[in-house]
């Protein structure tokens, strides 16, 4: 598909087409990477990752059935701060 590089301020601007935005799921604010070998420019979308957020944390913003946030037990506790022991460790 053929399209014109414009004057964006110090810069140079492409606008992609709809269609392509469509089949890449593309958004405002998407992230991208752009390469160039030789005259060939490559634009690849950035997969984003998701912020870790520990399981003590995530404990944090769960509320219990009368509404309340959950409140970590001791034993809780315990078990979350134990020893990895098998392939949990990425």
């Amino acid at each position: 598909m053929e399209t014109v590089v414009s004057n964006w301020g110090n810069s140079l601007g492409l606008r992609i087409p709809k269609s392509i935005t469509e089949i890449c799921h593309l958004t405002d604010k998407t992230r991208v990477n752009i390469a160039a070998n030789g005259e060939t420019i490559t634009i690849t979308k950035i997969k984003e990752q998701r912020k870790h957020i520990p399981l003590e944390e995530r404990a944090k913003q769960c509320k219990g059935w009368d509404g309340k946030p959950y409140e970590l037990t001791d034993e809780d506790r315990e078990w979350l701060n134990m020893p990895s022991v098998g392939k949990e460790i990425v």
